[in-house]
């Protein structure tokens, strides 16, 4: 099982289908829609198109446009390879394309399995008989790599609100979710959390409907014995706390101070000095600026990047500097050029050199950047304050010694809003006994808006805990406020021991004050009884309930963890740790790990904003 196996599968099967019509040119088209661009460009580079001739690439909404003119310039010669979504407003386009075709040979491949209608419509709109083949795969994901992917289509999955106000789209995201099953030619259990019954339990039985109905036209491959289970988790009521800590992790902080989409940061609105190549851009053309300031961080390409990218800010620098000196240490010996084979080996290894340059360069530019926003933020504070909310109140004399460097950040004009905002909302999540006594000392301090978002987040939280009994929660829900009445009752389930157990066997990060936190994510994986919290559904939909599933849990070798609201990268950097981890995960499981988008600090916070108030 690997994401990255599938996706050289599809790309081979897509750039080498053979012609059918068309056989004396081997140049191709290639037209993609709006969802299928990310899914290729993260895994294909412009030099492999170039390798399977394909020389120009097109979107299928500005094809499909200029398809009603009567002297439309067309390609007749050429054949056209087409891969989109199997979304109707993409085959609606197509459609419109094929009524005038630029192109002699249409080949069509699509994400995810079509409809009987929707291929009765291409065959009805297919006058000039120029579609030679439709071919489903089953790639309707965005692969980060062999392990980590997220959703195609951000403009509704990125909101978990969606799901609930329309039944059309939560059946979208089960079919996408089933094609990732589909591609890694598994058969699976499908497990959802316990507390979630609006989110986690709709989805698995969707998921199972899709699966049983693509078992029935004999795709994907049903087994007896599964090895491989799905667990659908809502972040929300699973953990919202991880979104909101500050990353520590190379990729992470990349993420979440600079933004990273498919690879690429783009620095054009940091006019970042060391980034400028005047002898490239001697007219100063803004085009090739931005070109210059948007930097590609491949694993695949980039071997530093590859190493650091999980790797914590101190030891990233600490490895840069050690990959500087070596830069140095070449470019001492590349000055030396006494005799002819000197120049010869010069020549050979200038490309290499050159690359290691530019990457020396793009790293340095990078972690620059994220230092001075960490001074600028003043991120070393904050940080560590939150971890200490997060993981050291666990009484009223924790609560006091913390209470002052609360407030201390809240009357800092310089500190930004958001991480006030932020901070105050950690402490609801984790330390909701001492609430009140918090938002009583900074009432006056912070909007009275803010203040209700933190109460009204904070309660639904526990709402959904697991830890809270059905009583309890009743009881709870009737509160009208966060009262210190109600709340003293709850401290023996919400405020941990000094001693409590961290949840993990490692020791990874332990004096690392700004990793104290062990999130849910990473203590589910080194669990024993990793379903504990969870309840399966058969293929008949009807649920199935055990209170002790450590049995069950040995039964599943794979574990495919898909988070509806978001995965963030420090809990990739948790997975990809696990499954390389062989001291501690010695029977060798493994998980791959998806959501519906990749999180940061701020958007998380919008996605609360806008489903839970």
């Amino acid at each position: 099982m690997n994401l990255d196996k599938v996706s050289n599968e599809y790309l081979e099967k897509i750039f080498n289908i053979p012609a059918k019509k068309l056989t004396k040119l081997s140049i191709k088209i290639l037209v993609l829609d709006d969802i299928t661009t990310p899914i290729l460009s993260i895994n294909c580079s412009q030099t492999t198109l170039l390798d399977n001739e394909i020389y120009l690439v097109e979107n299928l909404n500005s094809l499909s446009t200029f398809s009603n003119l009567n002297n439309r310039e067309t390609m007749r010669q050429l054949r056209c390879i087409v891969y989109i979504s199997n979304s109707d407003s993409s085959v609606d386009n197509l459609c419109k394309e094929l009524h005038n075709p630029k192109y002699g040979e249409y080949q069509i491949f699509f994400n995810n399995s079509v409809s009987k209608i929707q291929m009765e419509k291409l065959a009805t709109n297919d006058h000039y008989e120029v579609i030679t083949s439709v071919i489903n795969l089953y790639q309707d994901y965005i692969p980060l790599n062999k392990e980590f992917f997220y959703q195609s289509n951000q403009t509704f999955y990125s909101n978990p609100s969606n799901y609930l106000k329309h039944i059309s789209q939560l059946e979208s995201l089960a079919e996408s979710i089933s094609s990732l099953i589909l591609s890694l030619d598994v058969d699976v259990d499908i497990f959802f959390q316990k507390n979630s019954n609006k989110l986690s339990k709709p989805l698995s039985l969707a998921v199972n409907r899709v699966l049983r109905e693509a078992h029935k036209h004999n795709i994907g491959t049903a087994k007896k014995n599964k090895d491989t289970c799905v667990l659908i988790i809502d972040r929300f009521a699973f953990d919202p706390v991880t979104p909101l800590l500050q990353p520590w992790t190379y990729q992470s902080m990349i993420n979440e101070y600079l933004s990273i989409d498919r690879y690429i940061v783009d620095m054009s609105n940091r006019n970042v000095d060391i980034l400028k190549d005047e002898d490239a851009n001697k007219n100063n053309n803004p085009i090739i600026f931005k070109q210059q300031q948007q930097l590609v961080l491949n694993p695949k390409e980039d071997t530093f990047f590859a190493k650091t990218m999980y790797s914590n800010y101190g030891d990233l620098n600490d490895s840069f500097q050690k990959y500087l000196d070596d830069y140095k240490f070449k470019m001492k010996n590349k000055k030396t050029i006494n005799d002819l084979q000197d120049i010869k080996n010069f020549i050979l290894q200038y490309p290499e050199f050159n690359k290691l340059s530019k990457n020396v360069t793009k790293h340095m530019a990078i972690i620059s950047e994220l230092d001075a926003d960490l001074k600028k933020l003043n991120i070393w504070s904050l940080s560590e304050l939150e971890q200490n909310v997060v993981t050291q109140i666990h009484n009223d004399q924790d609560f006091t010694e913390f209470l002052a460097d609360i407030i201390k950040i809240i009357d800092d004009d310089i500190t930004d809003f958001h991480y006030k905002l932020k901070l105050l909302l950690l402490f609801g999540l984790r330390n909701y006994s001492y609430l009140p006594k918090l938002l009583q000392s900074v009432e006056l301090k912070m909007p009275s808006k803010s203040i209700e978002f933190v109460k009204s987040i904070s309660k639904q939280y526990q709402l959904q805990s697991s830890k809270l009994s059905a009583q309890e929660k009743q009881k709870l829900q009737q509160e009208t406020d966060v009262t210190t009445d109600f709340l003293s009752g709850l401290a023996k389930h919400f405020n941990r021991p000094a001693t409590a157990d961290t949840g993990v066997p490692h020791e990874r990060n332990k004096d690392n004050i700004y990793m104290q936190y062990h999130s849910p994510l990473e203590k589910l994986i080194y669990s024993n009884n990793l379903l504990k919290d969870f309840e399966t559904v058969d293929f008949n939909d009807k649920t199935l309930s055990s209170n002790d599933n450590t049995e069950i849990s040995k039964n599943y070798k794979n574990y495919i963890i898909y988070i509806i609201g978001g995965i963030t990268y420090e809990e990739c950097r948790v997975v990809r740790e696990f499954n390389t981890d062989f001291t501690y995960n010695q029977s060798g499981k493994k998980v791959f790990l998806g959501g519906t988008t990749i999180l940061t600090t701020h958007n998380y916070l919008q996605q609360l904003e806008k489903f839970y108030t």
